[in-house]
């Protein structure tokens, strides 16, 4: 069984912060890219689109790699 599936079919918006919750449930709250548990990169609150940190909200890392 593969890790991540397509749970429903999300209308279309015209921005991508709106697909965060069809996302979330498509990858079972994980990171597409790490696979690690939204628990673990902070909560349901840093959930991100892209897998990166905004810089708006964790300015103490900006300048790590």
């Amino acid at each position: 069984m593969a890790l991540f599936s397509r749970e429903s079919r999300p209308p279309t918006f015209n921005r991508s912060r709106q697909y965060k919750p069809f996302l979330r449930a498509d990858f079972r709250t994980r990171c597409a890219y790490c696979e690690r548990p939204e628990e673990y990169m902070g909560g349901e609150e840093s959930f991100e689109v892209e897998h990166f940190r905004p810089k708006s909200k964790f300015p103490q890392l900006e300048c790590v790699v």
